[in-house]
């Protein structure tokens, strides 16, 4: 017997949130879209949150599946930049998102890690990378912190501290466990990878035909988020010299649900749901019929240099 039945489960990051600051756009969501389309009178679970990990996304469908046993039907993961730090508390997940910046491009400097005494250079890393997450005392498991974890996590894994291999591995197995419950609990599960190098990063150069040929894998929503703001040309960034800034109307943040807008989020919804049904194999959303590029003045002003 399940504690609680829903249809529709979605888990991750700001790729998987209703949560824009301009609510008005929420409808226009792939989430609300299928919510709508599979099971309007019934309840429906979300529990992405903008700047999350790859394990947020594990750790809630865990949650959910295994410890609280819920039965969910259909279900939709996105499993964001692998070197998001693996945070879980509902307080801080969406903090994640700063190892991307913190530990790739401002790394203390080696000569100053190694002169700090008595503490390894990955002890002291960690501890510059999560002080500025915090406002209040930092939370302990057994006594030890975040930090003293991620250090000890970085003796047995990584050969480079400055490198993000330790943050990847969770990721990845992120994924593998996810598609482990979703076997074993018999739930449709549709695999999102919204950021251009996911692919590689989660299913190597040749991917797992036992993952390409269980499940639907959608790839390139950032890519398709970009072309939506005219930031993006050839598979690559415009430069400055072309786009000033993407100006956004009423809002500090992208007020895009899932940095889409209304109609590609539509030929979304439309592809998640033919997973639904069976489709499987990896899918690019930049190359589905149907995206529309014109939309943006709804959303932002681009300020052309």
């Amino acid at each position: 017997m399940y504690n609680r039945h829903y249809k529709l489960g979605v888990f991750g990051d700001s790729f998987a949130s209703c949560d824009a600051p301009n609510c008005r756009y929420v409808e226009e969501s792939y989430y609300h879209r299928l919510k709508q389309k599979m099971c309007p009178d019934s309840d429906t679970l979300n529990l992405g949150v903008a700047g999350a990990s790859s394990y947020w996304s594990y750790h809630n469908f865990k949650k959910c599946v295994i410890d609280l046993n819920y039965h969910i039907e259909n279900a939709v993961m996105t499993f964001t930049d692998s070197q998001r730090l693996p945070i879980t508390n509902p307080d801080l997940a969406g903090t994640a998102w700063k190892n991307v910046f913190r530990v790739d491009k401002s790394p203390l400097p080696i000569q100053d890690e190694i002169n700090l005494q008595a503490h390894s250079p990955s002890k002291s890393f960690w501890d510059s990378v999560l002080a500025g997450l915090y406002s209040q005392e930092r939370p302990t498991v057994g006594g030890y912190t975040e930090s003293d974890i991620f250090s000890m996590w970085n003796l047995l894994f990584e050969d480079n501290y400055t490198n993000c291999d330790l943050a990847n591995l969770i990721s990845v197995q992120s994924l593998i466990k996810s598609i482990e419950i979703a076997k074993v609990k018999d739930i449709n599960l549709v695999i999102i990878l919204p950021m251009n190098a996911g692919p590689v990063e989660y299913l190597g150069e040749s991917p797992d035909p036992d993952i390409t040929n269980n499940f639907m894998i959608i790839t390139g929503l950032e890519k398709v988020s970009h072309m939506e703001t005219k930031t993006y040309s050839n598979g690559k960034i415009y430069n400055n010299d072309i786009i000033k800034e993407v100006r956004w109307k009423n809002s500090e943040f992208d007020p895009r649900c899932h940095h889409l807008c209304n109609t590609n989020n539509q030929v979304l919804a439309d592809l998640i749901s033919q997973g639904f049904d069976g489709q499987k194999g990896i899918h690019d959303l930049s190359e589905q019929p149907g995206l529309n590029f014109d939309e943006i003045e709804k959303y932002a002003e681009l300020i052309y240099k």
